[in-house]
């Protein structure tokens, strides 16, 4: 491994300074223009030249630079060009530069640099520096070589028979020519296999001819064979290939359908692969499984959650214009990570490109319930919000002091002179256990350096949707057959929407009353403020044997929602309305670095890959308010609110207002290496051995500080009045009667620091049996350590019963077997079969005791200790490929669950994760994209293609009682409740049609899927599902510019239906269990888990979010 750094090393060093000549040839030609470029032909600095026989260019250009001070620029093809001795003499400058124009020399002149290029066509007007109307770029071919199983073959020979140009693939069997335009004949060939010519390959001035070659094994009675194919029929065979020849069970997407939709992120692309649906645009549902069961990937590095209630990660953070493809892995095999079983969801950045490009696109637009519309926020809007930065008017505050409420205690801290009971006694700590005195602390001081501008509301007006990416790749042919590149892009986004809503979470349950429909009952609106940054800059090195990559990702989503509704508080005596404010702005960056390689190590024919990454996430909420005002008073038709929910002493419940920051910040260190190698055993089976290693070092923290309007004296009759930035105002701050003061509560400071390790060592091998069956079986083995540190949260929140809940965690090793079998119907139709073995590990945010408010479930939502769910994995597939692009598949898959974790409602405003003891899910999938070209030989019916995936999913769970507070936290045995998995939906289905010719093109997508599950209850009458409902999306564009440009406007959730959750309140009966056993329940006659409003059942929240209109320009250099 050393020697093979070194040599790497050696190349860099020796490359970096051609690297910096050819970006600089690249900026003098796309920067010189007629207006700008100096006419080289007047130039008149005498040179003398003399040389003889077989002088190259670079001779030429070196001797002409120490005499005149020009430095010339050019490729190393154009320095090893022999000049004739037809330009010997005492001449000018412009002169020599002129007559080597007529040999197919061309030069663009800045200041005093001089850019070469070469064609064979020469340019006439050199005297004027103009380049001619009519001049031909040079193309380029350029793509893989693989076999008929999809493998890459390294170091096949290359030829383009007209020019004579060679290579040998590299290491990941790619390749690539520069000709000038025309029509050419390919010849590859390799050890073992058919040599293949493919004619008819035409190259396009400036142009890029992608051409992926399958070679097909020789036979041992036959001579040399030499196969010739068309260049339209071996483009397809690559890529039918690269298709159907994956190791185990894929969906995906790749960038060309991407930009046929109107989405604006990863999150939003998902929900159109097979079996996917996604929660809020950001998380992802798979096969039926919640976020939890799927895993995230960046360019193969494990991601860590991006939420601060839930383990998955929020896929909106990746803006689409950064993404090459999208693939969700649905089967394991070995040399895969194992913690997912719905779907490893794998997302590739912009890679090496095979051409030079250039692109900026800049939109803007607006959502149809927001557009003219006041936009209200607590606090001030900042210039620096558009681009997600940190504002001082949320900075946390420096040095609060947290106390504790002793017994028989109702005054706070007021400093050593303070007014103080005179039972208190003089040691009190301000914390149990602390070495501070009580006294040390002015509560009131304290409380004035908070700012109260944060509790006003501010109106502005909503500003249109407001977009820009940009995008560059470049590569670069070096010497020795290396070749250099790098893509990169950034993307800037934001957008301001207003969604109505109503909201009756959290109410007392009463069946008779349904609080959606009587009343006006949470009725408000959220105005959502987004702004979006991101990045890629991913760099490439390769050879014939080795290719060596560094790819970087950053991505920064600043999201500031304010919320306000009006409530009613239906108790058992009393209908108190009120109005709530909440806002939420919350900062959240995602960073990665990736160093990644391959090697052929020397003859052995065993090849390398290595993979070293990091990544960081950062995640801050920042100044979260939560404001609730009381009616005071009704005036004919107008209600004034205006007396603010104030903590007091003896009150009981959560009920309470606050102001809250959190920080939360997580580093990921990922590693691997594999090493593998192609053998024979007997005549018909290859056989790929593959043994490999990967790890991951995580570390994530927690901290947070919370204050609570507090006042010392409960005086419901004459209760405090007036707007919170009046009652916190720092000259109104006090303990008095009247007055009120901040209290930051005794849980504040660091709630958990957390480390995790993963070492997973695998051995795999893949076999090919007779030219039809593939087998990939293996195992891996994983060693999981979890180890969730908070004793000393555990201590403030459960008192003398903190021992249970000190250490969370769990250490263990398991065997994670996996095998797939494929068998080739005919070289378009598969079968496939795959067993798995896979383990879901809770995570550092799922056994987290601190609870974080959710709004929109108007609860807090904690963890525990938990264990690891291990799942039992079967698939079967049919896929056929008719053509290039096209597919028709069929699928069924069975899964048994050991010890699912689901988000469970344990009480009144509070959610914790949980361990079931068991589920099984199941389902089949359909998908199927097709062109029309089949009906009739018509251009139009070509270019149109339909396309769409259906999944039918069913889950049972067997459930178990909360788990108590002891050493094992025991838990009890449900009966089997008819209910699906957290998270699941019964079924979805996408479905679309696309047109696209030359110039114009056109998409419209549909999207709808069943009643999801979204919280869980042990009692099934309180679990709440989101209604399905139909989405419509529609995209139109347009080529313009001699089709460097494109217009395109999008429309997304044409229908804008209601997003509805829902509770069966009255379709169950309670049932009692033989000998008194623990009760369970079962479904009333004719009722069933859909919404059935007429039947009972009752809404608990809906909103509508509007229709999206954007309208974007985008141009290719």
């Amino acid at each position: 491994m050393q020697f093979y750094v070194l040599i790497l090393t050696d190349i860099l060093k020796n490359t970096v300074k051609h690297l910096l000549k050819l970006s600089l040839l690249y900026l003098l030609f796309l920067t010189a223009a007629p207006l700008f470029a100096q006419a080289y032909g007047r130039i008149q600095v005498p040179v003398n030249i003399s040389y003889g026989q077989k002088t190259t260019a670079a001779s030429l250009f070196k001797e002409l630079t120490k005499q005149t001070g020009y430095q010339f620029y050019y490729d190393k093809a154009i320095g090893d060009r022999v000049l004739d001795n037809t330009h010997n003499g005492k001449k000018t400058l412009g002169a020599v530069l002129t007559a080597l124009n007529q040999d197919g020399f061309h030069f663009t002149v800045k200041e005093k640099n001089i850019a070469v290029k070469y064609e064979t066509s020469p340019i006439h007007n050199g005297s004027t520096g103009r380049p001619a109307a009519q001049r031909q770029q040079p193309g380029r071919i350029a793509g893989k070589i693989v076999d008929d199983r999809g493998e890459v073959l390294i170091g096949a020979s290359i030829r383009v028979l007209q020019t004579n140009q060679a290579m040998q693939s590299s290491v990941d069997g790619s390749y690539a020519f520069n000709v000038m335009p025309g029509s050419y004949t390919i010849e590859v060939s390799y050890v073992a296999y058919q040599t293949k010519r493919v004619t008819q390959v035409d190259v396009k001035s400036g142009g890029l001819t992608a051409l992926d070659i399958v070679l097909r094994p020789a036979s041992s009675t036959l001579d040399q064979v030499i196969v010739t194919g068309s260049f339209k029929k071996e483009s397809t065979a690559g890529l039918y290939a690269q298709q159907k020849n994956a190791a185990n069970v894929t969906d995906g997407i790749s960038a060309e359908q991407i930009a046929r939709t109107p989405d604006i992120n990863i999150g939003q692309v998902l929900r159109r692969v097979s079996g996917v649906t996604t929660v809020d645009n950001k998380y992802v549902v798979v096969r039926g499984l919640s976020e939890r069961y799927n895993q995230a990937m960046i360019d193969g590095v494990t991601l860590p959650s991006t939420s601060m209630n839930r383990r998955n990660f929020s896929f909106d953070v990746l803006p689409q214009e950064l993404v090459s493809s999208v693939v969700v892995n649905k089967t394991a095999t070995p040399d895969m990570s194992a913690e997912f079983s719905g779907g490893q969801v794998s997302v590739n950045t912009m890679d090496i490109p095979t051409e030079n490009f250039t692109m900026i696109a800049i939109g803007s637009g607006f959502n149809t319930q927001s557009a003219g519309k006041d936009f209200l926020m607590l606090g001030e809007r900042r210039g620096g919000d558009y681009l997600g930065l940190n504002s001082s008017m949320r900075k946390q505050p420096e040095g609060l002091q947290s106390w504790h409420w002793h017994t028989n205690v109702n005054t706070p801290p007021l400093g050593p002179d303070g007014d103080y009971p005179p039972s208190m006694p003089d040691d009190l700590p301000i914390l149990p256990g602390s070495d501070i005195p009580y006294t040390s602390l002015d509560a009131i001081a304290q409380s004035r350096r908070i700012d109260p501008n944060g509790l006003r509301v501010n109106r502005y007006k909503t500003v249109p949707f407001q977009n820009g990416r940009f995008a560059i790749g470049r590569v670069y042919d070096l010497n020795s057959g290396l070749r250099l590149g790098f893509s990169g892009g950034a993307t800037y986004r934001n957008q301001q929407v207003l969604v109505k809503y109503n909201n009756v979470r959290g109410n007392y349950i009463d069946p008779t009353v349904n609080y959606m429909d009587s009343t006006e009952n949470g009725r408000g609106t959220s105005y959502r403020f987004n702004s979006t940054v991101g990045a890629a800059l991913n760099f490439g090195l390769q050879g014939s044997t080795f290719k060596i990559a560094l790819k970087n990702m950053y991505s920064r989503i600043f999201d500031d929602n304010f919320n306000e509704a009006y409530r009613v508080s239906y108790g058992a005596d009393n209908h108190i309305k009120y109005r709530e404010q909440f806002q939420d702005p919350q900062v959240t960056w995602v960073r990665q670095h990736k160093l990644e390689g391959e090697n052929l190590l020397g003859s052995s024919g065993v090849k390398m890959v290595y993979a070293l990454g990091i990544s960081r996430i950062g995640q801050q909420v920042q100044d979260q308010r939560r404001l609730t005002y009381r009616r005071t008073a009704l005036i004919g038709q107008t209600e004034y609110f205006q007396t603010p929910n104030i903590y007091m002493p003896n009150r009981l419940g959560s009920d309470y207002d606050f102001r809250l920051w959190t920080d939360v910040a997580e580093t990921d260190y990922n590693w691997g290496v594999s090493f593998s190698k192609d053998f024979l055993l007997g005549p018909n089976i290859n056989t790929l051995a593959k043994i490999g290693y990967s790890g991951w070092d995580k570390r994530r923290s927690l901290g947070q500080i919370k204050v609570i309007p507090y006042t010392s004296f409960s005086d419901i009759d004459n209760p405090i009045e007036g707007g919170y930035w009046d009652v916190l105002a720092p000259d109104r701050v006090g303990a008095a009667p009247g007055q009120a003061y901040y209290w930051p509560e005794s849980l504040n400071g660091p709630t958990f620091e957390g480390t995790m390790q993963t070492h997973a060592p695998y051995l795999m091998l893949d076999q090919r049996f007779f030219q039809k069956f593939r087998l990939v079986y293996g195992v891996r083995a994983e060693h999981y350590n979890l180890d969730n540190r908070q004793e000393e949260y555990a201590k403030k929140r459960y008192g003398s019963d903190y021992i249970y809940y000190m250490t969370v965690g769990e250490r263990n090793w398991r065997l994670l077997p996996s095998a797939n079998l494929s068998y080739s119907l005919t070289p378009q139709m598969n079968i496939r079969a795959a067993y798995s073995k896979t383990a879901i590990r809770p995570d550092f945010r799922e056994t987290a005791y601190f609870g974080f408010y959710d709004y929109e479930l108007d609860a807090n939502i904690s963890g525990r200790q938990l264990v690891s769910t291990i799942i039992d994995n079967v698939d079967l597939r049919y896929e056929w490929y008719p053509q290039a692009g096209e597919i028709i598949s069929v699928s069924g898959f069975y899964k048994k669950l050991d010890a699912p974790i689901e988000l469970v409602l344990t009480q009144n405003s509070l959610y914790s994760f949980q361990n079931q003891h068991a589920a099984v899910n199941y389902g089949v999938e359909l998908e199927f994209r097709k062109s029309l070209g089949f009906i009739a030989d018509r251009s139009w019916l070509h270019n149109l293609t339909v396309f769409g995936n259906g999944t039918w999913l069913h889950s049972e769970v067997e459930a178990q009682s909360l788990p108590l507070p002891t050493e094992n936290f025991e838990q009890r045995r449900m009966p089997a409740l008819d209910r699906p998995l957290f998270g699941q939906v019964p079924w979805i289905v996408n479905a679309g049609i696309t047109y696209q010719d030359a110039i114009f093109g056109a998409t419209a997508s549909y999207n709808r899927s069943g009643h999801r599950t979204n919280t869980i209850n042990l009692n099934p009458a309180m679990v709440e599902y989101e209604n399905g409902r139909n989405m419509l999306d529609v995209q139109l564009s347009a080529k313009v510019w001699k089709q460097k440009a494109e217009i395109r406007l999008n429309a997304m959730n044409l229908l804008n239906e209601y997003m509805t959750f829902y509770r069966n309140i009255g379709a169950y009966d309670n049932i009692q269990g033989e000998n008194g056993e623990t009760p369970g329940w079962k479904l009333k006659e004719g009722h069933n888990t859909d919404y059935q409003p007429e039947k009972g059942d009752r809404a608990t929240y809906r909103a509508k979010t509007g229709t999206n209109i954007t309208l974007s320009f985008t141009y290719n250099f």
